[in-house]
């Protein structure tokens, strides 16, 4: 499988995990260009709305944080598309599955880029299970093929992705958005040089 070395990695928090109920908080995106970062992308979106307990002890954000640093939502969202608007490929940690239908439930749309999209979830998973990309499928087709199969026990979280790979988080907070982004480049180029362990499944 042939990959990219110019991307886009963006990551979201929310409020909970349903798009047409719940909210995106933040919205982080880094951009890289022949294997190196080259700019990055932070905002906290204000709803004015109370933020539940459970999340502020995974995230840190409150509702205090937004109300200070927050901006208008769509403002927001309309920044961010504009970052990602220069037709890299778009790249994320499950995002087919969470983040980008998550967008779309809080924003009513979202361009995919075409089927340029390659999920780190799914290219991990496919990773443990040994499964391989057709020649002519694209990275979007790909991962969806990839995470629509079940395997009971097969885990390819950020968390246990770290784990496995002992990837240094002293410096990255974790369950923030950029710092997710950053942790999923990590994993990205473990995964390309074939570090995964395809007998793990913990």
């Amino acid at each position: 499988m042939k990959y990219p070395n110019s991307f886009i990695i963006f990551d979201i928090e929310t409020t909970g995990f349903s798009g047409t109920k719940d909210k995106c908080t933040e919205i982080g995106a880094i951009k890289i260009v022949e294997g190196k970062v080259i700019s990055t992308f932070n905002t906290l979106l204000n709803w004015n709305i109370e933020i539940p307990e459970k999340i502020t002890q995974l995230t840190g954000i409150t509702k205090e944080l937004l109300d200070k640093e927050g901006i208008d939502p769509d403002m927001a969202f309309a920044k961010f598309m504009q970052f990602i608007s220069g037709g890299e490929i778009l790249m994320g940690h499950n995002i087919l599955k969470f983040d980008i239908p998550f967008l779309e439930g809080n924003f009513g749309e979202f361009v995919r880029l075409g089927d340029e999209i390659l999920d780190i979830a799914a290219l991990y998973k496919a990773k443990k299970l040994g499964i391989s990309k057709y020649e002519a499928e694209t990275y979007g087709a790909f991962a969806k093929r990839v995470l629509s199969q079940v395997h009971y026990g097969v885990k390819y979280s950020i968390d246990t992705a770290c784990v496995e790979f002992k990837i240094d988080k002293s410096k990255i907070t974790q369950h923030r958005a950029l710092g997710d982004c950053h942790l999923t480049h990590e994993i990205f180029k473990n995964l390309i040089n074939d570090k995964v362990n395809s007998s793990i499944t913990a």
